[in-house]
């Protein structure tokens, strides 16, 4: 109905927000406001037809003056008593409404909506660099709704959140329209369903408020406050209005009505305007012409011979083509009016074309209310409102609506209006028409069963038919009383166009939220996921928020699927990353640092990583658990077996030395920067530090396990102490695993010494000066000149020189070599053995690691050291050191030998020892 219309009840709508853009609850009444009764200009109108048909005025006159004087529209302010009705929108907008010249906004009313529109989800679409340019303007969309939810500080906000979704929808509809017609002409097809999926969610966010507003003042209703009014003499209206406040399935029903009719306003521009183009000032002029100048002639009429509403039906008489054509047009203009909830309109349209006779039927369906009566009422009599015959009126309403003599479009006018279903659904294209008309033809049944049922209730027509008036028993045959019946009924329809739609996306989605089956929704919903278009995961994820606020209880698990995949998808697109943080703060606790772990472990950009910590540091996500997350994922990519990491050393000793640090090397040691961001990750940094570099030790990786070294601040064990002091008191000792960390950290860091030691030894070694040639002969006789000899002398003195500098510094390396060396041999309690004290939660994969890690290296260290000691000078003897080093019983280094390794080294020794003597 108008949107300026009230439900069955007026004056009292204060539960929503009156800026609010959404359907209101019928039950809850808004302002009235008067205008004078109309019945004299209907009359008035009517008469002056008759004068034209009998000739006894001038035509021409006639019709001017019938215009100028009576039907000037502008000039009319009808009652608003007289137009209260079911539908409960809002008209805060009419005036605003444009009158464009193009009629096809008319057509489109009643066209089935393709399911391409919703079909079109190629992955190819999502914001690729060649993706069509108003699918460019809409990934705004997204920035927009994470707007909408931040400002969202409580679950007060939660409908002002979802009413600026709804807007920003509109935005973008409004802007794709705009491009579609403009310089995106090629690009129709896509553009246009692109438009239709955001026109869906528009809908659909306006549904979800309008209907969750009810429920959770329903829910906060306090039963208490019921009064007892059985014994009260109401009027109809009075009588429907506690109806409605009652019976939340009916309220509920009346909400989806004024949605449907809401939705259809929006496409509503133009009709009554564009229809003044098509039809005349005079009903049904063209016959009144014909009938006029065959009178004069004495010709007996091809058509009607008489001009009263009934004429054609009764005398069963054709009109003229193209007042046929004329009032098909009407009626179809009228009925789109009826179908937007403007029936206000509708009945300018028929008194703008002449019927005002049509007009005044429009009027009969509205309840009686005698406000002189109220227990309010003052000593001055009000006039009524509604219709004191209704039921009366219903019954003719009823017949018309099945009489096959009418128009198809007429009979659905009065079907729409007396509740006769089939007469509705014969003009019904597409899911969201039919969706009305059953919820239209429920309510009707459930107001008119309870009016029967009500006693006490003030009815005029009584007096009028000396009696009982019943309904004809095919009324109640309908039997759509329930929202369930009504989706079976339309799943199950002949109509395969409304069978199609209604399985479309946004429908399904509608359907579910009516019948408060988000189960089913979700359940649905993730077989989407395998091939979903961003646009409807988007709104998915934000109706799951928006559910979960108001404390919607649904299948969590779908839901966090759902959620998951959202996140999934922003971490794809580099214009969305700076919102995972936030979402991935809405999933559960293990989730968030998974799905945010795996976005982090994409980003390489130092500043960039800054960036997104910060974002989730804002969002409250767990940093240290994400961070540490991230290296341990990191990781783990391309390793064989972590456990055992003999597996990557294979315990060859001819390994070579790998020098070069591959693109997974340097992921892994760049990954170590995630946890020194935060002084109080240092310890984890220590910790996955360690491990990174056993890997690389494992695998010979030395330059690489370096670098690792070198990202960790030379601060850091400092740091560890001074954290644990902010948490404990000074006395308490370092707690035993972070103890170890450190201590690893330190063996680890003593070890690519000692290699960097021999490295150094190893080049300085291999670089001796060259003895320089002896001088040739240059003379004739083969004899060397003075100053050849004199430059030989100075070249072999400082040959000599260079040899002792070297022998000096290759003494220095060497003793370099072996202190750095026997610090790991001798490391207190043992190198990567850990302290005495045990872990209440040991890892024993890292305790293998430790362990084969001393298998591989003191062997090969007391190996090194033997090869340095014996290659530089007056070194042997110390070898005999490195013997009682290692059979001492203090640090039992010979258990880590082989017997092969064992014997091998003994036996290296002892030819050091032999060449001594």
């Amino acid at each position: 109905m108008d949107q300026h219309e009230g439900s069955f009840l007026d004056g009292k709508r204060k539960m929503f927000s009156s800026n609010s853009s959404i359907v209101h609850s019928p039950s809850l009444v808004r302002e009235s406001y008067r205008r004078p009764n109309r019945t004299g200009a209907i009359l008035k109108s009517m008469q002056l037809i008759d004068d034209a048909v009998a000739n006894t005025t001038p035509m021409v006159s006639t019709i001017t003056k019938t215009h100028t004087n009576q039907f000037d529209t502008s000039k009319l302010n009808f009652s608003k008593s007289l137009l209260t009705g079911y539908t409960g929108i809002e008209d805060h907008n009419m005036s605003r409404l444009s009158m464009p010249s193009d009629f096809g906004a008319m057509e489109s009313l009643m066209e089935p909506k393709t399911p391409a529109a919703f079909a079109r989800r190629d992955k190819s679409s999502r914001f690729e660099p060649e993706r069509n340019p108003c699918e460019t303007v809409t990934t705004s969309l997204f920035n927009e709704f994470k707007q909408n939810l931040c400002e969202c500080e409580s679950s007060l906000d939660v409908f002002s959140m979802v009413d600026a979704m709804e807007e920003s929808c509109t935005e973008h509809v409004q802007l794709l329209s705009k491009s579609a017609a403009s310089q995106f002409t090629d690009r129709d097809d896509s553009v246009m369903d692109l438009r239709q999926m955001l026109t869906s969610e528009k809908q659909t966010w306006r549904l979800v408020s309008s209907l969750f507003r009810d429920r959770l003042a329903e829910a906060d209703k306090d039963e208490d406050m019921t009064v007892d009014l059985k014994n009260q003499v109401m009027s109809e209206k009075e009588a429907v209005g506690r109806f409605f406040d009652q019976n939340t399935d009916v309220r509920q029903a009346q909400i989806v009505i004024d949605w449907l009719e809401q939705n259809a306003s929006d496409d509503f521009e133009g009709v009554v305007e564009q229809s003044r183009h098509y039809t005349g000032r005079v009903c049904w002029e063209n016959t009144l012409h014909t009938l006029k100048k065959h009178r004069e002639q004495g010709i007996e009429p091809n058509c009607v011979s008489e001009m009263d509403p009934d004429a054609p039906t009764r005398t069963r008489s054709p009109l003229i083509d193209l007042d046929v054509e004329d009032e098909n047009l009407l009626l179809k203009c009228a009925f789109s009016c009826i179908r937007a909830g403007k029936i206000d309109r509708a009945q300018e349209l028929c008194l703008a074309h002449g019927q005002a006779w049509r007009a005044a039927s429009l009027e009969g369906w509205r309840l009686f209310h005698d406000p002189n009566y109220a227990e309010n009422a003052t000593d001055t009599l009000t006039s009524l409102e509604g219709n004191p015959n209704r039921k009366l009126w219903k019954i003719a309403a009823w017949h018309m609506s099945k009489n096959n003599a009418y128009n198809e479009m007429e009979r659905a006018i009065y079907g729409a209006l007396c509740g006769n279903l089939k007469a509705m659904l014969d003009v019904c294209t597409s899911w969201e028409d039919c969706l009305w008309a059953h919820f239209k033809t429920m309510v009707e049944l459930n107001v008119e069963q309870h009016i029967q049922n009500s006693p006490n209730l003030q009815l005029p027509w009584q007096q009028v038919v000396g009696g009982a008036l019943s309904i004809p028993e095919e009324y109640w045959m309908q039997r759509v009383t329930q929202h369930e019946q009504i989706f079976e009924k339309m799943e199950g329809s002949y109509n395969q166009t409304v069978q199609d739609e209604g399985k479309m996306p946004y429908h399904f989605i509608q359907k579910c939220l009516i019948l408060g089956n988000v189960d089913a929704l979700l359940e649905e919903a993730l077989e989407w996921l395998t091939d979903i278009h961003p646009h409807l995961l988007r709104f998915l994820a934000h109706l799951i928020l928006f559910l979960k606020s108001i404390g919607i209880a649904f299948n969590v698990e779908h839901a966090d699927t759902i959620l998951k995949a959202f996140v999934s998808f922003l971490i794809q697109d580099e214009s969305t990353s700076h919102m995972v943080a936030m979402y991935t703060a809405f999933l559960p606790k293990d989730e968030q640092l998974s799905s945010y772990a795996e976005f982090l472990s994409t980003v390489e950009d130092p500043q960039l990583r800054h960036e997104f910590l910060q974002l989730a540091e804002e969002a409250g996500l767990d940093i240290p658990s994400i961070t540490k997350k991230v290296v341990e994922q990191i990781r783990a990519e391309g390793e064989p077996d972590l456990v055992d990491i003999s597996v990557l050393h294979g315990h060859d000793e001819k390994m070579p030395i790998d020098l070069h640090i591959s693109a997974s090397d340097r992921k892994k040691i760049d990954a170590i920067d995630w946890l020194v961001f935060d002084r109080s990750q240092r310890c984890e940094a220590l910790k996955q530090s360690n491990a990174v570099v056993r890997m690389f030790l494992a695998g010979r990786k030395l330059s690489a396990a370096k670098e690792v070294l070198l990202k960790i601040p030379s601060d850091s064990i400092d740091v560890v102490y001074t954290e644990w002091g902010h948490k404990a008191d000074s006395s308490v000792p370092l707690p035993p695993d972070k103890d170890n960390t450190i201590k690893e950290h330190l063996c680890l860091q003593a070890y690519l010494e000692t290699q960097q030691a021999f490295s150094d030894w190893f080049k300085h070694y291999h670089n001796k000066p060259s003895a320089s040639n002896p001088a040739e002969p240059t003379s004739m006789y083969n004899s060397v000149s003075i100053s050849e000899l004199v430059a030989e002398e100075l070249r072999q003195k400082k040959f000599d020189d260079d040899v002792i500098m070297w022998k000096d510094r290759l003494e220095q390396f060497c003793d370099s070599v072996a202190k750095k060396i026997y610090n790991v041999l001798l490391f207190p309690q043992g190198w990567l053995a850990d302290n005495a004290e045990q872990l209440e939660d040991k890892d024993e994969s890292r305790e293998q690691q430790l362990a084969t890690l001393r298998e591989q290296c003191i062997p090969s260290l007391c190996d090194l050291l033997i090869t340095v000691l014996t290659s530089t000078e007056n070194h042997n003897s110390e070898c005999a050191k490195l013997a009682d080093v290692i059979a001492s019983e203090d640090h039992k280094l010979y258990k880590l030998f082989s017997d092969s390794e064992g014997r091998k080294l003994l036996n290296r020794i002892q030819d050091a020892m032999i060449d001594t003597l």
